[in-house]
């Protein structure tokens, strides 16, 4: 269940979009917004848009999401205390960039 890593210009591709995410959600954590909806909305503003992104509440001061930007996953969480973002490049055996339930 571990993640693929990105190397060569889809790790430079990852990174640039994670900081780029990032920066668009700074303005939501200062004023602490940490609803699904307003998360989903600045990603939408950057073009990741349903089915391909997904956020949801990690209670009052937190919200996580994950996009597929194709070849390329952006998974974090937002929360009053700052913002993490990874991107990586899907799991092995398993389509897509949703976590795989269960195991070999």
């Amino acid at each position: 269940m571990q993640p693929l890593p990105l190397h060569g210009q889809a790790r430079c591709d990852g990174l640039a979009e994670a900081a780029r995410i990032r920066q668009a959600l700074e303005p939501l954590r200062e004023r602490g917004d940490f609803s699904p909806a307003g998360t989903a909305d600045a990603l939408a503003a950057l073009g990741h848009t349903a089915p391909g992104t997904r956020t949801e509440s990690l209670g009052p001061t937190g919200v996580a999401f994950l996009v597929d930007a194709g070849r390329v996953c952006i998974e974090g969480r937002m929360y009053d205390g700052g913002i993490d973002v990874d991107a990586f490049g899907g799991y092995p055996d398993h389509p897509g960039c949703e976590r795989p339930s269960g195991g070999h």
